[in-house]
């Protein structure tokens, strides 16, 4: 547990002293500020929902499937590029350690990104509206689990190569596919079966639940197993390193 802390400490603190840090941080309060505010206005000033048209905006999904990728595409790619992996795997630490703290620290920092958002609901009460805060909540709940399962997939994809641009590609192409393609597969397949599974997982429809203020369990466990699923695969991918 030490080995993991001091790990995740130390990839956090490459994450937020890094410069290309503040840009994304500038670039995320931008969007997230500008297109609140026109789906506030599309809405008439409906408060309750203003958060359901802000969350099927097209350009703030997108923002969230690059800026995961920006967070960890220089996670493990960086390292083996730079050379400094062998000495990090030299440690007393294991394959999951790693994987697991390069995670959290690339997690918190994107949790954290969330924080300045608080003025929003904040403001809009100062100003006279009245938003539900169970519903923003709910929200955050929602885009919480979406930002884990989003940055396990930047840290698998970060970890089978040492191209830092490959590494954000392949893990914005499995974001975007994900996010929007799930629900072409929903509709194209001739499979009820497929059709039926692919419905269930259809992200814009949870961000959509979410921003009601429903919190459903099973998107919820989806988000936790998929990213379970995705952080195994780059254990295993730093274990494969053994039989080159």
């Amino acid at each position: 547990m030490r080995n993991l802390l001091t790990l995740s400490r130390r990839e956090l603190g490459a994450i937020a002293f890094a410069p290309s840090s503040y840009w994304i941080l500038g670039l995320f309060l931008f969007v997230v500020a500008y297109f609140f505010r026109l789906a506030l206005v599309a809405v008439g000033g409906d408060i309750s929902q203003s958060y359901r048209s802000f969350a099927s905006v097209v350009y703030f999904q997108l923002l969230l499937c690059v800026v995961p990728p920006l967070l960890t595409m220089r996670s493990i790619a960086s390292e083996r590029h730079s050379g400094t992996f062998e000495m990090l795997m030299t440690a007393p630490v294991t394959d999951r350690q790693v994987v697991l703290s390069k995670f959290v620290g690339a997690f918190a920092f994107y949790a954290a990104l969330w924080l300045p958002t608080i003025v929003i609901p904040i403001a809009l009460f100062q100003f006279g509206a009245y938003p539900d805060f169970g519903q923003v909540i709910a929200f955050t709940i929602g885009l919480l689990g979406l930002g884990a399962f989003f940055v396990s997939i930047g840290i698998f994809t970060s970890s089978v190569t040492s191209k830092i641009q490959a590494a954000f590609f392949l893990a914005f192409v499995l974001n975007v596919f994900f996010l929007f393609g799930v629900a072409g597969l929903a509709w194209l397949s001739p499979s009820e079966i497929v059709r039926d599974w692919s419905s269930a997982l259809i992200i814009p429809q949870h961000l959509d639940e979410f921003a009601r203020g429903i919190v459903d369990v099973r998107y919820l466990v989806f988000y936790v197993t998929a990213t379970g699923f995705f952080l195994f695969l780059a254990v295993r991918s730093l274990e494969s390193r053994q039989w080159r």
